[in-house]
């Protein structure tokens, strides 16, 4: 049986492509996307409620 959470080599606990509830955004990563929803003509969000800040303000005109 697989032990959860799953582990790096390291041992330390493997994070996915996501940021927890309560969990800070990575600053690089807040970063490239508010320079992204900048320039995008059109912007598709999917599976969210769009409430959660810092997400939800990304655009000014959304």
């Amino acid at each position: 049986m697989q032990k959860l959470p799953p582990r790096c080599k390291c041992g330390g606990a493997m994070k996915y492509d996501v940021v927890p509830f309560k969990e800070p955004i990575p600053s690089d990563i807040m970063e490239r996307a508010e320079d992204e929803a900048l320039k995008c003509d059109l912007m598709l969000i999917c599976g969210t409620s769009a409430v959660v800040y810092p997400f939800a303000a990304l655009h000014p005109g959304c």
